[in-house]
């Protein structure tokens, strides 16, 4: 986990400007440029990093997590899309047959919701598919990708990274004046 932090400062501390991203990166790092210190989180110690990781090492390695994470990124979304949609349509479709519901009860001494819903099968039909959709987890289907990248800014934040919607990195002014 440290070795994440180290790449990542070591690539602030080679002269990225806030809100660059990898590409960008590419063409101002060295090969041989190596970074003796960083700082993984503040507040901590600093740590001595092995001679052995180059800066086209850990430009390769962040390269190889974008790329990962862009992929399942790619994956979700059509997948989330579908399940949008088919919300989108039952919300639409409750909504409808609501008004039509409201519209032609009729209300007496003897009213039961139930005996309504019997009478209006189609509105019965959409709200028992709504329900049956939410308990089923599809709103949280719809929203996958967006749950995969949030957890992921989350977790990037402590390497001053961030990633865009399409799970694109990048690399965030470093807190630490001392780096």
């Amino acid at each position: 986990m440290s070795s994440v932090s180290e790449l990542t400062a070591g690539l602030i501390r080679s002269g990225t400007r806030l809100g660059q991203t990898l590409a960008d990166t590419s063409k101002q790092i060295g090969s041989d440029r190596i970074c003796s210190k960083v700082h993984p989180v503040k507040g901590s110690r600093t740590m001595q990093r092995p001679p052995n990781f180059t800066a086209a090492q850990i430009q390769g390695d962040l390269k190889a997590f974008e790329r990962r994470i862009t992929k399942a990124v790619q994956y979700l979304e059509p997948k989330s899309y579908r399940w949008r949609i088919l919300l989108l349509l039952s919300v639409i479709f409750v909504v409808l047959s609501g008004y039509s519901f409201i519209t032609n009860i009729q209300l007496d001494q003897n009213f039961s919701i139930i005996s309504a819903l019997y009478e209006n099968k189609v509105f019965g039909a959409a709200l028992f598919f709504l329900g049956l959709l939410v308990i089923t987890g599809a709103h949280k289907r719809a929203n996958t990708s967006a749950i995969i990248l949030a957890r992921n800014r989350q977790v990037l934040l402590e390497y001053n990274l961030s990633c865009n919607d399409k799970g694109k990195l990048i690399i965030k002014q470093n807190k630490d004046k001392d780096i």
